[in-house]
């Protein structure tokens, strides 16, 4: 009997409602491992093959980090739930939890851009 590679995987929208991307950080899945991540997950979505993480924040919401493997562009996807009404707060829980700065950003959704990376400054400080 064989089994097509989905069937092992997890369906990424089907266990996570974390869907949203508001932020993408430089850093892989084995980086962000290192800094707590709990360990990412196999798994794939109507894109792509996908590596995800789920964090549980201090808040008691979830944020998800989603790498998909043919991406052309390197980096982590900070997902956050469709209708998330906090986005701000959420990003800066995960900023808190996992220790990261303005550089380990490389794009943060325009509507919270100079928010976040302005809190990020008075944090340097």
């Amino acid at each position: 009997m064989t089994f097509s590679v989905q069937s092992q995987l997890l369906r990424f929208d089907e266990v996570n409602s974390e869907t949203n991307p508001v932020a993408v950080l430089r850093l892989e899945p084995p980086e962000l491992e290192e800094r707590g991540t709990p360990k990412f997950c196999e798994g794939y979505d109507d894109l792509d093959y996908l590596t995800f993480s789920v964090l549980l924040l201090s808040s008691q919401h979830r944020v998800a980090l989603v790498r998909h493997k043919n991406s052309p562009k390197p980096g982590t996807e900070v997902c956050v739930i469709p209708d998330e009404l906090n986005i701000l707060e959420r990003l800066m829980e995960t900023i808190n939890l996992l220790g990261l700065s303005n550089k380990d950003f490389s794009w943060i959704h325009p509507q919270h851009e100079k928010e976040v990376r302005d809190k990020l400054n008075i944090l340097v400080r």
